[in-house]
């Protein structure tokens, strides 16, 4: 990860920035995965007990 911060200073205002970005950017994907899979697993949870 460190290898990368001086190229990304020179292509932004600021690594931190561009690292803030892309960690965002991953767990809103994980949350919407994480969530999909919880709410398929949860529903077909509620058809087999019922």
């Amino acid at each position: 990860m460190r290898a990368g911060e001086p190229q990304g200073s020179q292509g932004f205002e600021s690594p931190s920035r561009r690292h803030y970005i892309l960690v965002c950017v991953h767990n809103y994907k994980s949350i919407r995965v994480l969530a999909g899979v919880l709410a398929v697993n949860a529903d077909g949870y509620d058809y087999e007990e019922e």
